[in-house]
């Protein structure tokens, strides 16, 4: 007969797997991102941190209590607050007293109400707990599985590399700027779907002798996908043919977005490479670079960053940003440009500006938005596009008083791209996203006007000649860097057709369709 002492032992132990089973809930559900955006290094490292944590926790216990049970109750409570704290702490953070107490009130209810169940019905709750770890582990494996099994494939593009002369000597070669306004709308489409007009931007541009396209269609519908094919200028057949059939991470482009061939040809050629990333993680560093933008305020990986969002850990992202605020970062990125545009060596600066890009942090008054204030505005659209117009004004601001600066202090010619990705999300698009927990819009069954909108991108380029020629030949990205390389060369680099892709859904972002026609021009 097995002694009551054993078999509290056992139900503790089972509890304890139980409890590190929900201790995983939100990082096995990746909720927050779904699968396709989440990079398999960066999952691996918080499983690995999260399991160290959850074993320190028993150790400290265990060495206090010499008891399981008490262990497994403590966890428990820990549990508890680790799962529902996060709203406690960002209401403690934004001076919200009653939200704080009520949700005090709440971790406190529940964790009395579990150790009085460790306490007096150890077995049930042992078997309650591991029956319910198991099921939420389970019903979130296909996502992990599809991170962790992830096939490597051969994911390179050389025909811009092969379309280009051989490289030689040239001390006269231009600096290049290339700015990526991520979901920075086409002129048409802010005029046809916001009622704004960007004319005095694009005015003030063309003044300083830019080229600007009124209304450029992105060659693909999403950022994973279309930097890759305009860092490689070229389209992205050839790598899609090699994925699996089933295959669903946006991983596997990653390689065409940090080893691209622009960046490779342009290197050959004497530049240094500066790479000023997002918080997204195939553009936050760049290992080919010859210099990362480091933004040491924010340490963390893109999933770690939204993990801790909703843990109680959150009060580390509020730390951070009270020593260096997202808007100070933005003022560092545009200050970095200034300065290596002053190097003798001909210099080529790659930013992905999130400043067009949710979450928004700016207030009306250029000043940056609290921790604690809505940066998202998933629930009320109309707010979500005063504040979307309110950062393009913004971003045409600062990029005005970059341009006259970089023409001002440049050591050398320059040219100078900013360039879209992708448009802002379709409002159908934002509420399926807000409601499923991951995007399952169908692009190719969405109205023309919700193709057209995403597919609308803000591209201009100047170019030291003048000579424009060959860019009123092109409407899409993906000869963007085929115009730079012309310039450079002086040889007649082949010109892509202007052709536009998209898919019925992010669960297979590979199957696509071309949609070139429905994609071109707002209604």
């Amino acid at each position: 007969m097995t002694s009551p002492s054993r078999t509290a032992e056992r139900g503790s132990i089972l509890l304890l797997l139980g409890l590190f089973l929900i201790w995983n809930w939100r990082l096995a559900s990746v909720t927050a991102l779904n699968h396709q955006h989440v990079v398999r290094d960066d999952l691996l490292a918080l499983l690995a941190w999260k399991t160290l944590g959850f074993a320190a926790l028993c150790l400290i216990l265990f060495a206090l209590f010499r008891s399981l049970q008490k262990t497994a109750l403590g966890v428990a409570c820990a549990l508890v607050f680790w799962l529902l704290g996060g709203p406690l702490i960002v209401a403690v953070l934004s001076g919200a007293a009653l939200q704080a107490m009520l949700q005090l009130a709440l971790i406190l209810a529940i964790s009395a109400a579990a150790a009085y169940a460790i306490t007096h019905h150890l077995d049930l709750s042992s078997r309650v707990a591991a029956a319910f770890g198991a099921v939420v582990l389970g019903l979130q494996m296909p996502g992990l599985f599809a991170v962790l099994s992830m096939q490597s494939i051969d994911a390179s593009l050389n025909r811009l590399e092969a379309d280009l002369p051989p490289p030689t000597a040239d001390e006269t070669l231009p600096h290049i700027i290339y700015i990526v306004p991520d979901r920075y709308a086409s002129n048409a489409n802010l005029d046809a779907f916001y009622d704004y007009s960007n004319a005095p931007f694009t005015g003030a541009l063309q003044t300083r002798g830019f080229h600007v396209w009124d209304d450029q269609v992105a060659n693909y519908p999403k950022t994973f996908v279309s930097l890759a094919s305009t860092l490689n200028a070229d389209y992205l057949d050839p790598v899609i043919e090699r994925l699996p059939a089933n295959a669903s991470s946006y991983s596997h482009l990653s390689p065409l977005i940090q080893d691209y061939a622009a960046r490779r040809a342009l290197q050959a050629r004497g530049y240094d490479y500066t790479h000023i990333g997002a918080w997204w993680a195939p553009t936050k560093q760049n290992a080919f670079a010859d210099r990362n933008f480091n933004d040491e305020s924010l340490p963390f990986d893109q999933l770690t960053q939204v993990y801790l969002e909703v843990t109680p850990l959150v009060f580390l992202l509020a730390r951070a940003e009270a020593q260096t605020t997202p808007c100070e970062i933005v003022d560092a990125k545009t200050a970095l440009i200034r300065e290596q545009v002053q190097a003798e060596t001909p210099q080529f600066i790659f930013w992905h500006a999130f400043v067009t890009h949710d979450p928004y942090i700016y207030n009306p008054d250029g000043s940056c938005r609290d921790v604690g204030e809505d940066r998202y505005f998933t629930e009320d659209f109309g707010a979500r596009s005063a504040a979307y117009l309110q950062h393009i004004g913004h971003f045409n601001r600062l990029t005005l008083d970059l341009v006259e600066a970089v023409f001002a202090e440049s050591s050398r010619d320059v040219i100078f791209v900013i360039q879209s990705d992708e448009g802002p999300y379709p409002e159908a698009l934002v509420q399926a996203t807000e409601a499923a927990g991951e995007t399952d819009y169908d692009y190719l069954a969405a109205p023309r006007a919700a193709l057209q909108r995403k597919h609308g991108v803000f591209n201009a380029i100047y170019l030291p000649s003048g000579d424009y020629a060959a860019a009123q030949q092109v409407n899409s990205p993906v000869n963007n860097f085929r115009l730079i390389f012309r310039e450079l060369t002086g040889a007649p680099v082949p010109l892509l057709p202007d052709r536009a892709f998209s898919f019925a859904s992010e669960a297979a972002p590979y199957d696509m369709e071309e949609v070139s026609e429905r994609a071109q021009g707002a209604e």
